[in-house]
């Protein structure tokens, strides 16, 4: 059975407050054709405004002084160099007098450091006259001792532990108050940590060491510097920076920084054999450690890769002092052959060839000899691994 269908009806359509559904488009009865343009044409309103003249008088004020550029606070201003800086008496006269200054903060010493080494490196190149008495050089001479032990005395600063000399207070329970658990005779030491001032006197500690290792690989580097100084100032100055790789810890951060900055005044210095000959074993050691890996971990930069690019120029630069010494590192060198980085095994071979060209520029001696057992043992050690691995089939 069917239900009936109700009637039509636009009662729904004509209630209050409602737009209809549909709307409704009529048709012209005759076809009109019109042109579509590029841009539509100006109405009279624009026309007219086109037609309007300008403003008779400008609302801005004229100035009779001319508008200065604005003035940026964190643009320095240059320091004036010199036309020809290796005739200066004075160029170096500010840097020099504030680094033996009488009790310089650790700040002053950092940027007295970094601008006596921008001063040198853009003036000294390598093919400087080392005999000539340059007037630049005139601070230096004049104060050599005293620039000596504030070297030294810099490069310490690495040593201080910046906690020394502060006290801790720690919360004492006041005697016959209740507690609700006994505590233990010895109690674990808790980590301390470190106020926002020790932070900022740790970084400037390591800071005005790493300042001075910049300023010494320049002057380890350059015949016309190192000539400044005499032999026992040099090997005193070494003796210092081969102190920090020596050492079993460093108690500033960054000491992984610290330790690889040393190792590169190692590879980089071209110090004469005299000063070079009694520290031979303590750089064999220092970099031995440094390719061990006991330095800290290897990033893009670090001991490992510096070490092993001192083991190839330090053995072409001095072949008579270095090829004994490095005789014991050539285990070293091969284990890092198979070295996870790409980086440090290239280093590895570099260094395995500037060894063996020393080498074979010197006459046979007891190093060859420990080089080759060292090279033999390695490679027959490899050739068991390979038999126990794939053994032969009878």
């Amino acid at each position: 059975m069917s239900l009936p269908t109700p009637p039509a009806t636009s009662h729904r359509d004509e209630k209050e407050n409602r737009a209809p559904r549909f709307t409704r488009v009529s048709w012209s009865e005759t076809t009109e054709y019109r042109d579509i343009t590029a841009s539509p044409p100006r109405t009279a309103s624009a026309r007219s405004n086109a037609l309007r003249a300008g403003p008779s008088k400008s609302i801005l004020k004229r100035t009779a002084l001319p508008i200065a550029p604005l003035f940026d606070e964190n643009v320095k201003e240059g320091t004036p160099e010199p036309s020809d800086p290796l005739t200066d008496l004075h160029y170096l006269d500010g840097p020099v007098s504030r680094i033996l200054a009488e009790d310089p903060t650790l700040r002053q010493s950092i940027e007295a450091y970094s601008i006596l080494t921008a001063r040198l490196r853009g003036c000294v190149a390598d093919n400087t006259d080392a005999d000539a008495s340059w007037p630049l050089f005139q601070p230096i001479r004049k104060q050599r001792d005293l620039l000596v032990q504030a070297m030294v005395r810099d490069i310490r600063q690495v040593f201080n532990d910046p906690l020394d000399g502060d006290t801790f207070s720690a919360e004492v329970p006041v005697r016959g108050e209740p507690s609700s658990l006994p505590s233990p005779r010895e109690s674990p030491k808790k980590k301390r940590g470190m106020s926002a001032e020790q932070v900022k006197r740790a970084r400037d500690l390591c800071g005005v060491c790493h300042a001075v290792l910049k300023l010494l690989c320049l002057i380890f580097t350059l015949p016309a510097l190192y000539n400044l100084f005499t032999e026992d100032e040099l090997g005193y100055i070494l003796t210092q920076v081969l102190a920090i790789p020596l050492a079993n810890q460093l108690p500033t951060p960054n000491a992984r920084k610290t330790c690889a900055l040393a190792i590169a005044v190692v590879q980089m210095q071209r110090l004469p054999a005299e000063v070079l000959e009694p520290a031979k074993d303590r750089i064999a050691y220092a970099l031995r450690r440094g390719i061990e890996g006991e330095l800290g971990k290897e990033g893009k930069k670090g001991s490992t890769s510096d070490g092993l690019k001192a083991i190839h120029d330090l053995s072409l630069y001095q072949p008579s002092i270095f090829v004994p010494a490095f005789a014991p590192l050539v285990p070293a060198v091969l284990s890092n052959l198979l070295a996870p980085s790409l980086a440090l095994r290239n280093q590895a071979c570099h260094a395995l060839g500037g060894l063996a060209l020393a080498a074979a520029s010197l006459p046979p001696s007891e190093a060859h000899t420990r080089i080759s057992i060292a090279v033999a043992s390695r490679l027959a050690r490899r050739v068991d691994v390979r038999s126990v691995l794939y053994p032969r089939r009878r």
